[in-house]
Protein backbone atom coordinates (compact mmCIF):
# COMPACT_ATOMS: atom_id res chain seq x y z
CA UNK A 1 0.00 0.00 0.00
CA UNK A 2 2.79 2.40 0.90
CA UNK A 3 4.70 1.53 -2.32
CA UNK A 4 1.63 2.26 -4.47
CA UNK A 5 1.03 5.62 -2.79
CA UNK A 6 4.70 6.58 -3.24
CA UNK A 7 4.60 5.67 -6.98
CA UNK A 8 1.53 7.81 -7.59
CA UNK A 9 3.07 10.76 -5.76
CA UNK A 10 6.33 10.42 -7.71
CA UNK A 11 4.58 10.28 -11.09
CA UNK A 12 2.41 13.31 -10.31
CA UNK A 13 5.36 15.28 -8.97
CA UNK A 14 7.53 14.59 -12.03
CA UNK A 15 4.69 15.65 -14.34
CA UNK A 16 4.19 18.91 -12.51
CA UNK A 17 7.90 19.68 -12.51
CA UNK A 18 8.19 19.00 -16.25
CA UNK A 19 5.39 21.49 -16.95
CA UNK A 20 6.99 24.15 -14.73
CA UNK A 21 10.41 23.69 -16.35
CA UNK A 22 8.94 23.98 -19.85
CA UNK A 23 7.21 27.20 -18.97
CA UNK A 24 10.26 28.67 -17.22
CA UNK A 25 12.46 27.93 -20.26
CA UNK A 26 10.03 29.53 -22.73
CA UNK A 27 8.89 26.32 -24.43
CA UNK A 28 5.25 27.39 -24.15
CA UNK A 29 3.91 29.89 -26.67
CA UNK A 30 3.23 33.50 -25.75
CA UNK A 31 5.31 36.34 -24.39
CA UNK A 32 4.52 35.43 -20.79
CA UNK A 33 6.65 32.28 -21.13
CA UNK A 34 9.94 33.90 -22.02
CA UNK A 35 13.03 32.59 -20.21
CA UNK A 36 13.15 34.17 -16.82
CA UNK A 37 13.63 33.56 -13.14
CA UNK A 38 16.48 31.08 -13.11
CA UNK A 39 16.41 31.35 -9.33
CA UNK A 40 12.89 29.95 -9.32
CA UNK A 41 14.04 26.97 -11.35
CA UNK A 42 16.87 26.26 -8.96
CA UNK A 43 14.54 26.55 -5.96
CA UNK A 44 12.06 24.18 -7.56
CA UNK A 45 14.83 21.71 -8.30
CA UNK A 46 15.98 21.73 -4.69
CA UNK A 47 12.42 21.36 -3.46
CA UNK A 48 11.80 18.53 -5.88
CA UNK A 49 14.96 16.77 -4.74
CA UNK A 50 13.88 16.98 -1.12
CA UNK A 51 10.38 15.69 -1.90
CA UNK A 52 11.73 12.84 -3.99
CA UNK A 53 14.22 11.93 -1.28
CA UNK A 54 11.46 11.93 1.31
CA UNK A 55 9.16 9.88 -0.93
CA UNK A 56 11.76 7.14 -1.32
CA UNK A 57 13.06 7.44 2.26
CA UNK A 58 9.72 6.57 3.84
CA UNK A 59 9.75 3.31 1.88
CA UNK A 60 12.98 2.20 3.52
CA UNK A 61 13.13 0.01 6.62
CA UNK A 62 14.52 1.49 9.84
CA UNK A 63 15.07 0.46 13.44
CA UNK A 64 14.12 3.03 16.07
CA UNK A 65 13.41 3.28 19.81
CA UNK A 66 10.04 4.91 20.49
CA UNK A 67 8.08 5.75 23.65
CA UNK A 68 4.51 4.62 24.25
CA UNK A 69 2.07 5.73 27.00
CA UNK A 70 0.55 3.19 29.39
CA UNK A 71 -2.86 2.97 31.03
CA UNK A 72 -3.92 1.00 34.11
CA UNK A 73 -7.13 -0.96 33.54
CA UNK A 74 -9.37 -3.40 35.43
CA UNK A 75 -8.54 -2.00 38.89
CA UNK A 76 -11.06 -3.40 41.44
CA UNK A 77 -13.34 -0.72 42.94
CA UNK A 78 -12.39 -1.58 46.54
CA UNK A 79 -8.64 -1.46 45.86
CA UNK A 80 -6.19 1.29 44.92
CA UNK A 81 -2.64 1.46 43.62
CA UNK A 82 0.03 1.78 46.29
CA UNK A 83 2.66 2.69 43.69
CA UNK A 84 2.39 3.94 40.14
CA UNK A 85 3.61 1.70 37.31
CA UNK A 86 5.66 3.45 34.62
CA UNK A 87 3.54 5.94 32.69
CA UNK A 88 5.63 5.40 29.53
CA UNK A 89 7.61 2.47 28.18
CA UNK A 90 10.25 2.31 25.44
CA UNK A 91 10.19 -0.15 22.60
CA UNK A 92 12.66 -0.96 19.84
CA UNK A 93 10.71 -1.40 16.61
CA UNK A 94 11.63 -2.11 12.99
CA UNK A 95 9.49 -1.07 10.04
CA UNK A 96 8.96 1.24 7.10
CA UNK A 97 9.58 4.91 7.64
CA UNK A 98 5.90 5.78 7.08
CA UNK A 99 4.77 3.36 9.78
CA UNK A 100 7.38 4.66 12.22
CA UNK A 101 6.23 8.24 11.62
CA UNK A 102 2.66 7.22 12.41
CA UNK A 103 3.76 5.54 15.65
CA UNK A 104 5.82 8.56 16.63
CA UNK A 105 3.02 11.11 16.22
CA UNK A 106 0.11 8.86 17.25
CA UNK A 107 1.49 6.20 19.61
CA UNK A 108 -1.00 3.56 20.81
CA UNK A 109 -1.65 3.11 24.54
CA UNK A 110 -0.24 -0.02 26.15
CA UNK A 111 -2.72 -1.38 28.74
CA UNK A 112 -1.58 -2.59 32.17
CA UNK A 113 -4.03 -5.09 33.66
CA UNK A 114 -4.34 -4.20 37.36
CA UNK A 115 -6.01 -7.54 38.07
CA UNK A 116 -2.61 -9.20 37.60
CA UNK A 117 0.32 -8.86 39.95
CA UNK A 118 2.85 -8.97 37.11
CA UNK A 119 2.23 -7.75 33.55
CA UNK A 120 4.53 -8.99 30.77
CA UNK A 121 4.74 -6.03 28.39
CA UNK A 122 6.55 -8.12 25.77
CA UNK A 123 3.30 -10.09 25.43
CA UNK A 124 0.89 -7.12 25.68
CA UNK A 125 2.71 -4.64 23.44
CA UNK A 126 2.51 -6.59 20.13
CA UNK A 127 -1.30 -6.52 20.38
CA UNK A 128 -1.35 -2.70 20.13
CA UNK A 129 1.88 -1.90 18.22
CA UNK A 130 1.00 -3.11 14.74
CA UNK A 131 2.47 -3.02 11.20
CA UNK A 132 6.04 -3.13 12.55
CA UNK A 133 8.30 -5.74 14.10
CA UNK A 134 8.76 -5.41 17.86
CA UNK A 135 12.33 -6.26 18.86
CA UNK A 136 12.35 -5.32 22.58
CA UNK A 137 10.31 -3.57 25.30
CA UNK A 138 11.84 -1.70 28.22
CA UNK A 139 10.92 -2.54 30.92
CA UNK A 140 9.88 -6.01 29.87
CA UNK A 141 7.50 -6.48 32.81
CA UNK A 142 5.95 -4.35 35.58
CA UNK A 143 4.65 -5.14 39.04
CA UNK A 144 1.20 -3.94 40.13
CA UNK A 145 1.01 -3.07 43.84
CA UNK A 146 -2.55 -2.90 45.19
CA UNK A 147 -3.95 -2.20 48.65
CA UNK A 148 -7.32 -1.77 50.29
CA UNK A 149 -8.91 1.56 49.35
CA UNK A 150 -9.78 3.97 52.20
CA UNK A 151 -11.33 7.44 52.24
CA UNK A 152 -10.48 10.40 54.49
CA UNK A 153 -11.83 13.94 54.92
CA UNK A 154 -8.89 16.36 54.95
CA UNK A 155 -8.67 20.15 55.35
CA UNK A 156 -7.47 22.16 52.36
CA UNK A 157 -4.43 24.38 52.82
CA UNK A 158 -3.68 27.26 50.44
CA UNK A 159 -0.12 27.32 49.09
CA UNK A 160 -0.34 30.43 46.97
CA UNK A 161 1.46 33.77 46.99
CA UNK A 162 -0.86 36.77 46.85
CA UNK A 163 0.41 39.70 44.79
CA UNK A 164 -1.34 42.94 45.75
CA UNK A 165 -1.24 46.36 44.04
CA UNK A 166 1.39 48.85 45.21
CA UNK A 167 0.54 50.26 48.64
CA UNK A 168 -1.97 47.47 49.38
CA UNK A 169 -1.75 44.39 51.61
CA UNK A 170 -3.84 41.35 52.43
CA UNK A 171 -5.50 41.54 55.84
CA UNK A 172 -6.77 38.59 57.86
CA UNK A 173 -6.62 35.04 56.56
CA UNK A 174 -7.71 33.53 53.28
CA UNK A 175 -11.19 31.96 53.14
CA UNK A 176 -11.43 28.67 51.23
CA UNK A 177 -14.62 27.24 49.75
CA UNK A 178 -14.77 24.32 50.19
CA UNK A 179 -12.36 24.17 53.11
CA UNK A 180 -11.99 20.37 53.01
CA UNK A 181 -11.92 17.52 50.51
CA UNK A 182 -12.53 13.76 50.47
CA UNK A 183 -9.39 11.84 49.48
CA UNK A 184 -9.63 8.21 48.39
CA UNK A 185 -6.68 5.89 47.83
CA UNK A 186 -4.49 3.12 49.16
CA UNK A 187 -4.20 2.95 52.94
CA UNK A 188 -0.42 3.41 52.96
CA UNK A 189 -0.78 6.55 50.82
CA UNK A 190 -3.84 8.27 52.32
CA UNK A 191 -3.23 7.20 55.91
CA UNK A 192 -0.23 9.52 56.34
CA UNK A 193 -1.88 12.67 54.95
CA UNK A 194 -2.82 15.54 57.29
CA UNK A 195 -4.11 18.07 54.76
CA UNK A 196 -4.40 18.57 51.02
CA UNK A 197 -2.69 21.64 49.48
CA UNK A 198 -3.56 23.78 46.51
CA UNK A 199 -1.11 24.03 43.65
CA UNK A 200 1.76 26.44 44.20
CA UNK A 201 1.43 29.70 42.31
CA UNK A 202 1.05 33.46 42.42
CA UNK A 203 -2.38 35.11 42.25
CA UNK A 204 -3.09 38.79 41.77
CA UNK A 205 -5.71 40.66 43.78
CA UNK A 206 -7.73 43.81 43.24
CA UNK A 207 -7.54 46.88 45.47
CA UNK A 208 -10.21 45.75 47.92
CA UNK A 209 -11.01 42.07 47.34
CA UNK A 210 -9.38 38.85 46.30
CA UNK A 211 -11.48 36.20 44.57
CA UNK A 212 -9.93 33.45 42.49
CA UNK A 213 -10.42 29.75 41.73
CA UNK A 214 -7.26 27.69 42.25
CA UNK A 215 -6.62 24.02 41.35
CA UNK A 216 -5.81 21.50 44.03
CA UNK A 217 -2.41 19.86 43.92
CA UNK A 218 -2.06 16.82 41.66
CA UNK A 219 1.18 15.56 43.22
CA UNK A 220 -0.38 12.11 43.82
CA UNK A 221 -2.27 11.92 40.54
CA UNK A 222 -3.00 8.32 39.63
CA UNK A 223 -2.74 7.14 43.25
CA UNK A 224 -5.63 9.06 44.87
CA UNK A 225 -9.03 10.40 43.87
CA UNK A 226 -10.35 13.78 45.10
CA UNK A 227 -13.95 14.83 45.58
CA UNK A 228 -13.00 18.34 44.42
CA UNK A 229 -10.52 19.53 41.81
CA UNK A 230 -10.59 23.28 42.54
CA UNK A 231 -11.13 25.61 45.49
CA UNK A 232 -12.43 29.19 45.65
CA UNK A 233 -10.04 31.53 47.49
CA UNK A 234 -11.32 34.82 48.91
CA UNK A 235 -9.64 37.53 50.95
CA UNK A 236 -9.73 41.21 51.87
CA UNK A 237 -7.22 43.72 50.55
CA UNK A 238 -6.78 47.21 51.97
CA UNK A 239 -4.68 50.23 51.14
CA UNK A 240 -1.98 50.88 53.76
CA UNK A 241 -0.24 54.01 54.95
CA UNK A 242 2.95 54.48 56.96
CA UNK A 243 3.19 55.60 60.55
CA UNK A 244 6.00 56.13 63.07
CA UNK A 245 6.10 56.34 66.88
CA UNK A 246 8.73 56.70 69.60
CA UNK A 247 8.12 54.05 72.31
CA UNK A 248 9.71 52.91 75.57
CA UNK A 249 11.59 49.59 75.86
CA UNK A 250 11.29 47.44 78.99
CA UNK A 251 13.31 44.45 80.20
CA UNK A 252 11.05 41.53 81.17
CA UNK A 253 11.52 38.93 83.90
CA UNK A 254 14.56 40.58 85.50
CA UNK A 255 15.72 38.57 88.58
CA UNK A 256 15.18 40.11 92.00
CA UNK A 257 18.08 42.38 92.87
CA UNK A 258 19.19 42.62 89.23
CA UNK A 259 18.85 45.80 87.21
CA UNK A 260 19.58 46.21 83.49
CA UNK A 261 19.84 49.44 81.56
CA UNK A 262 19.20 49.64 77.82
CA UNK A 263 20.87 52.08 75.49
CA UNK A 264 18.85 53.73 74.11
CA UNK A 265 15.84 53.27 76.38
CA UNK A 266 13.43 54.40 73.65
CA UNK A 267 13.19 53.32 70.00
CA UNK A 268 11.26 54.51 67.01
CA UNK A 269 8.86 52.00 65.44
CA UNK A 270 7.95 52.57 61.80
CA UNK A 271 5.05 50.53 60.44
CA UNK A 272 2.30 50.32 57.85
CA UNK A 273 -1.39 50.03 58.75
CA UNK A 274 -4.67 50.23 56.81
CA UNK A 275 -5.72 53.82 56.25
CA UNK A 276 -8.88 53.27 58.31
CA UNK A 277 -6.83 52.10 61.31
CA UNK A 278 -4.17 54.80 61.22
CA UNK A 279 -5.69 57.03 63.96
CA UNK A 280 -6.04 54.08 66.35
CA UNK A 281 -2.47 52.96 65.65
CA UNK A 282 -1.13 56.43 66.51
CA UNK A 283 -3.18 56.84 69.70
CA UNK A 284 -3.24 53.32 71.21
CA UNK A 285 -0.74 52.27 73.85
CA UNK A 286 2.41 50.75 72.33
CA UNK A 287 5.82 49.75 73.68
CA UNK A 288 8.68 47.27 73.14
CA UNK A 289 10.27 44.61 75.33
CA UNK A 290 13.48 42.62 75.72
CA UNK A 291 13.30 39.32 77.67
CA UNK A 292 16.03 39.02 80.29
CA UNK A 293 16.84 35.50 79.07
CA UNK A 294 17.81 36.98 75.70
CA UNK A 295 20.30 39.26 77.49
CA UNK A 296 21.62 36.42 79.64
CA UNK A 297 22.31 34.15 76.63
CA UNK A 298 23.63 36.92 74.36
CA UNK A 299 27.31 36.98 73.42
CA UNK A 300 27.32 40.00 71.06
CA UNK A 301 26.60 42.85 73.51
CA UNK A 302 23.33 43.87 71.83
CA UNK A 303 19.76 42.56 71.60
CA UNK A 304 16.78 43.19 69.35
CA UNK A 305 13.56 44.64 70.84
CA UNK A 306 10.18 42.94 70.46
CA UNK A 307 7.13 45.16 69.72
CA UNK A 308 4.06 45.06 71.97
CA UNK A 309 1.26 46.12 69.63
CA UNK A 310 -2.41 46.90 70.31
CA UNK A 311 -4.94 44.26 69.33
CA UNK A 312 -7.39 44.70 66.49
CA UNK A 313 -4.96 46.60 64.24
CA UNK A 314 -3.20 45.06 61.26
CA UNK A 315 0.49 46.01 61.17
CA UNK A 316 2.84 45.34 58.28
CA UNK A 317 6.56 45.92 57.63
CA UNK A 318 7.60 46.87 61.17
CA UNK A 319 11.14 48.13 61.68
CA UNK A 320 13.06 49.62 64.62
CA UNK A 321 15.44 52.54 64.70
CA UNK A 322 17.96 51.50 65.97
CA UNK A 323 17.36 47.80 65.16
CA UNK A 324 19.39 46.58 68.20
CA UNK A 325 20.04 47.92 71.72
CA UNK A 326 23.06 47.74 74.00
CA UNK A 327 22.57 46.67 77.60
CA UNK A 328 24.41 47.27 80.90
CA UNK A 329 24.14 45.84 84.39
CA UNK A 330 23.28 48.53 86.93
CA UNK A 331 25.17 48.29 90.24
CA UNK A 332 23.62 49.91 93.35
Amino acid sequence: MANSESGVITTWLLGRLRTVFDRAQGRESGPEYRPRRKGLVITLCILASVLLWFTFAIRETYTRILEFPTEVRNLPADEALADLPPTRVRAQVEGEGLQLIRLYYDPPVIPIDAASETVDLAVVAPDVIKNVRLDAVMPRSVMVYRERRIQRHLPIRARVTVKTPDGHHLIGTLDLDPDSVWVSGAQSVVGGLRFWPTSNGTIESGKDTLRVVAPLSDSLAGLVMLSESTVSIRGQVREFTEGSRLVDVYVLDTPIGQRVSLEPARVRITFQVPIGQYDRAMSSEMWATVPYDEIRMDSTGSVAPIPALPEGITFRQLRFEPPVLRYFDVLD
